[in-house]
């Protein structure tokens, strides 16, 4: 439970600097996609 929640702050660390993007046909939500691209 501890590895998720450190996670999950360091998701919403790195989003408040993210810009706001609209959903394209490839992608439903930049911010997720790209966090769990990070972590494959």
């Amino acid at each position: 439970m501890h590895e998720l929640r450190m996670r999950m702050r360091k998701a919403m660390s790195e989003w408040e600097n993210t810009p706001d993007q609209h959903q394209t046909a490839d992608t439903i939500c930049h911010l997720i996609e790209g966090f769990t691209a990070l972590k494959s």
